[in-house]
Protein backbone atom coordinates (compact mmCIF):
# COMPACT_ATOMS: atom_id res chain seq x y z
CA UNK A 1 0.00 0.00 0.00
CA UNK A 2 1.70 3.54 -0.86
CA UNK A 3 0.51 6.30 0.88
CA UNK A 4 1.49 9.98 -0.13
CA UNK A 5 4.98 11.47 1.32
CA UNK A 6 3.39 13.92 3.63
CA UNK A 7 1.68 10.66 5.86
CA UNK A 8 5.07 8.92 5.43
CA UNK A 9 6.84 11.69 7.18
CA UNK A 10 5.82 12.14 9.86
CA UNK A 11 6.92 8.33 10.86
CA UNK A 12 4.07 5.08 12.38
CA UNK A 13 4.97 6.49 15.62
CA UNK A 14 3.64 10.26 14.97
CA UNK A 15 0.49 8.87 12.59
CA UNK A 16 -2.70 10.63 14.16
CA UNK A 17 -4.33 7.25 13.07
CA UNK A 18 -3.69 3.99 14.34
CA UNK A 19 -4.79 2.43 11.38
CA UNK A 20 -2.50 4.38 9.20
CA UNK A 21 0.53 3.96 11.74
CA UNK A 22 0.02 0.15 11.38
CA UNK A 23 -0.30 0.50 7.76
CA UNK A 24 2.96 2.70 7.78
CA UNK A 25 4.75 -0.53 9.72
CA UNK A 26 3.78 -2.99 7.36
CA UNK A 27 5.13 -0.69 4.13
CA UNK A 28 8.44 -0.32 6.32
CA UNK A 29 8.63 -4.18 7.45
CA UNK A 30 7.96 -4.65 3.32
CA UNK A 31 10.66 -3.09 2.16
CA UNK A 32 13.10 -4.58 4.78
CA UNK A 33 11.91 -7.66 3.35
CA UNK A 34 12.34 -6.68 -0.26
CA UNK A 35 16.12 -5.28 0.42
CA UNK A 36 16.83 -8.92 2.76
CA UNK A 37 15.79 -10.58 -0.67
CA UNK A 38 17.88 -8.49 -2.50
CA UNK A 39 20.72 -9.50 -1.16
CA UNK A 40 20.32 -13.12 -0.92
CA UNK A 41 20.09 -13.01 -4.54
CA UNK A 42 23.30 -11.31 -5.08
CA UNK A 43 24.61 -13.77 -2.63
CA UNK A 44 23.33 -17.06 -5.12
CA UNK A 45 24.92 -14.67 -8.09
CA UNK A 46 28.12 -14.84 -6.25
CA UNK A 47 28.45 -18.70 -5.27
CA UNK A 48 27.17 -19.19 -8.84
CA UNK A 49 30.52 -16.72 -10.11
CA UNK A 50 32.79 -18.74 -8.06
CA UNK A 51 31.26 -22.23 -8.79
CA UNK A 52 32.50 -21.08 -12.50
CA UNK A 53 35.25 -19.90 -11.17
CA UNK A 54 36.02 -23.68 -9.46
CA UNK A 55 34.98 -24.99 -13.26
CA UNK A 56 37.32 -22.79 -15.21
CA UNK A 57 40.48 -23.73 -12.91
CA UNK A 58 39.27 -27.35 -13.25
CA UNK A 59 39.22 -27.58 -17.17
CA UNK A 60 42.51 -25.81 -16.79
CA UNK A 61 44.10 -28.06 -14.29
CA UNK A 62 42.43 -30.94 -16.66
CA UNK A 63 44.46 -29.33 -20.09
CA UNK A 64 47.34 -28.84 -17.64
CA UNK A 65 47.56 -32.64 -17.02
CA UNK A 66 46.83 -33.62 -20.91
CA UNK A 67 49.14 -31.59 -22.06
CA UNK A 68 52.16 -33.57 -20.21
CA UNK A 69 50.47 -37.12 -21.04
CA UNK A 70 50.85 -35.63 -24.82
CA UNK A 71 54.40 -34.36 -24.31
CA UNK A 72 55.30 -37.75 -22.69
CA UNK A 73 54.31 -39.77 -25.85
CA UNK A 74 55.67 -37.03 -28.11
CA UNK A 75 59.28 -37.87 -25.78
CA UNK A 76 58.64 -41.39 -25.95
CA UNK A 77 57.91 -41.16 -30.14
CA UNK A 78 60.88 -39.49 -30.35
CA UNK A 79 63.16 -42.12 -28.98
CA UNK A 80 61.90 -44.81 -30.84
CA UNK A 81 62.85 -43.00 -33.76
CA UNK A 82 66.29 -42.17 -32.48
CA UNK A 83 66.72 -45.73 -31.25
CA UNK A 84 66.74 -47.24 -34.97
CA UNK A 85 69.41 -44.41 -36.27
CA UNK A 86 72.31 -45.52 -33.58
CA UNK A 87 73.80 -47.92 -36.75
CA UNK A 88 74.94 -44.86 -38.56
CA UNK A 89 77.43 -43.38 -36.86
Amino acid sequence: MQFPDWMRLSGPENAPDPILAWCLEEEEEEKKEKEKEKEKEKEKEKEKEKEKEKEKEKEKEKEEVSHPSSAQEQLEEVQDCSGGGSGLL
